[in-house]
């Protein structure tokens, strides 16, 4: 990340570390049951494990950031301690605790990129992305979300800092703290860059890129070159991992490639998304699957030409989450 800034205008969007949104989740759940010392040890091993990874990462002149990973940490813990007292866990409150895995870990990387010399600044989500209200599976406001990102991140790009953008956050119409669904980072990474007008997005993961199958089920299926939007985004939403399922939305109005790498393997060419179609010896370029759904069928003779009855079942299954 550090050369790829020199190499000119760069913004990086962040997860959580690896199980800290679940334990966060695990946090919220135990303080709703009244828990309140499950809660706290949770939180309190969360900053332990970050402070460490900082020592590790910055361990001089990061000051700043060990205080910062403190300050937000004792926030979520006041809100846990309520949480507690009332035994009532709104959804709002739920997305402000889980926001802060990605909140701790944007300082920890600002703070190692500054250790190797880029101008690393973190900006928070929830003062940036404007969303709906739909606390836990946000969506980005057309128009506002586009408008408010680039008033705050392109003066910082033209001043030659690197913004390190929270994934996952954003913010209500009322300022409340909103997530966009599990996995949403990668999501808010193509929102930032469409309201930028980047020239690519790049997500580094922990695979090599998108395979024709889940390898974990299919040991001989093979890493997929390119994809086109409507491919990639039709994987994702019936089951394949790789990507959050609107992640491919907000790119695919402004034509921007997206290129899937692995951080652990970064000589790997990766798979790249984009608006190109190319038809390959296969019909099918690739397998995905959804686990433990249910099909239901609503039938009866009753229902034939009356109108509003589908209305009524999918507002039924609506208003339950379904």
């Amino acid at each position: 990340m550090v050369a790829a800034a020199k190499r000119g205008p760069l913004v990086v969007v962040s997860s959580a570390m690896s199980g800290v949104t679940d334990a966060l989740s695990d946090a919220a759940t135990a303080a709703a049951a009244g828990d309140r010392g499950k809660a706290l040890v949770i939180l309190s091993d969360l900053l332990e494990q970050h402070e460490r990874t900082l020592d590790t990462l910055a361990p001089q002149n990061a000051d700043d950031a060990r205080t910062e990973l403190r300050d937000l940490t004792t926030q979520v813990t006041d809100v846990l301690r309520a949480v507690a007292h009332l035994r009532l866990l709104h959804p709002q409150t739920r997305d402000l605790v889980l926001s802060l895995g990605e909140k701790l870990a944007v300082r920890l990387l600002t703070a190692a990129m500054r250790r190797e010399g880029a101008r690393a600044m973190w900006v928070d989500g929830d003062t940036l992305v404007d969303t709906d209200d739909s606390f836990g599976e946000a969506s980005p406001l057309p128009g506002v979300t586009d408008r408010g990102i680039a008033a705050v991140l392109q003066p910082l790009l033209d001043d030659g800092r690197v913004p390190v953008v929270t994934g996952f956050v954003g913010r209500a119409p009322d300022g409340s703290t909103t997530t966009l669904g599990r996995g949403g980072s990668d999501y808010s990474a193509t929102i930032v860059a469409a309201a930028l007008a980047a020239d690519e997005v790049t997500i580094w993961t922990d695979v090599d890129g998108v395979h024709t199958a889940d390898p974990r089920v299919v040991p001989d299926a093979h890493l997929l070159r390119q994809l086109n939007y409507r491919e990639a985004a039709e994987l994702s939403f019936y089951g394949a991992k790789i990507l959050h399922p609107r992640t491919i939305l907000p790119v695919t109005r402004r034509a921007i490639p997206v290129r899937i790498r692995n951080s652990f393997h970064p000589e790997q060419e990766g798979t790249w998304i984009d608006s190109r179609f190319t038809p390959g010896s296969h019909p099918v370029k690739a397998i995905s699957a959804i686990r433990e759904q249910a099909l239901v069928s609503v039938e009866g003779k009753g229902m034939a030409g009356i109108p509003g009855v589908a209305a009524r079942i999918f507002g039924a299954l609506a208003e339950r989450g379904i």
